[in-house]
């Protein structure tokens, strides 16, 4: 009887290969040979999966990102308003060796998407979800009273996705300055700006 083969749970498991093998050595790390290599799968089986260079990356950005996901919506439970985004952004910045590799993957992706019209096209999708997200907490912060009810909330959300991003790129670059301490502490910066 032949083997049946999940193919949807093969794939995560090869992202994730992929994935930790562009957060330690960048995209040229992630060669069809030494995913192999270090997923167990002939290189076959990988090209079976995945197309090109950019279908890999693609790929390992969804995976870091559903991560995140995960983690801002359990943060977020029963949270609304200023809250709420408090807890996002706690769920976004690289206070952990974990997170700081999400990040890697995304600076590959987000270097990629500048020259990769698909790449872009795909991040700018990415950018509208994130503002989609942020801007239901804001209204509810509105709506609660937490911030002025004249303030326009879409360009305050896309404030907080570029300041939490340039903070997590400078945690990632420099994580001895950038301590779990100081990253805690820059985000009640950024929230004292709403009172």
């Amino acid at each position: 009887m032949p083997k049946i083969v999940d193919h949807q749970q093969r794939r995560e498991e090869i992202t994730a290969v992929v994935a930790s093998l562009i957060a330690a050595g960048g995209i040229e790390a992630a060669t069809f040979r030494e995913i192999a290599n270090a997923s167990l799968y002939s290189k076959g089986i990988i090209e079976h999966y995945f197309d090109n260079k950019s279908d890999l990356i693609s790929a390992s950005l969804d995976w870091a990102n559903q991560r995140y996901y995960q983690r801002a919506e359990s943060a977020t439970k029963g949270k609304i308003g200023l809250a709420a985004i408090e807890a996002r952004l706690l769920s976004t910045i690289p206070l952990n060796n974990a997170i700081r590799d999400e990040w890697k993957i995304r600076l590959v992706f987000w270097a990629m998407a500048c020259i990769d019209p698909a790449l872009n096209s795909e991040q700018l999708s990415r950018i509208a979800l994130t503002t989609e997200h942020f801007m239901g907490d804001l209204k509810q912060a509105k709506k609660h009273g937490e911030i002025n009810s004249r303030s326009s909330l879409k360009p305050m959300a896309q404030r907080l996705i570029y300041s939490i991003s340039g903070l997590s790129c400078a945690a990632v670059h420099n994580p001895d300055e950038y301590t779990q301490y100081r990253l805690r502490k820059e985000i009640k910066h950024l929230m004292h700006e709403f009172h």
